[in-house]
């Protein structure tokens, strides 16, 4: 069985990503790969996974399944494994997005056997 970061780690290698994270939704880290600062992040992950389903429970267009941020040279995918468990990646704008999404999805199934 893989851990965690093993898990992660296959994502950062499958889709050419810089790293990986896995937060709770009260904001504290569970695990990560190639972060600076996991605390941190997963704080803000779990704000933002908050103030989505907020918004979208608002407009009453369902729940939020992922969310996408892009900077000048990179781009940040937020997608919930479970409840209350949030996978985040950063990769830079040389990541095709396509396959981006493929091994996330891939790796929130191999989450789900484990946590």
């Amino acid at each position: 069985m893989n851990t965690i970061d093993e898990i992660l780690q296959e994502l950062i290698n499958g889709s050419g990503s810089q790293a990986a994270f896995i937060g709770s939704g009260d904001g504290m880290a569970m695990a990560s790969v190639n972060t600076k600062d996991e605390d941190r992040m997963a704080a803000m992950t779990a704000t933002l996974m908050s103030m989505g389903q907020k918004f979208i429970s608002d407009l009453e267009l369902g729940g939020v399944e992922q969310i996408y941020i892009k900077t000048g040279k990179n781009f940040m995918l937020f997608k919930e494994v479970k409840e209350n468990v949030v996978l985040g990646i950063v990769s830079g704008e040389s990541t095709k997005l396509g396959m981006l999404l493929y091994h996330l999805d891939n790796t929130v199934k191999k989450l789900n056997e484990v946590l």
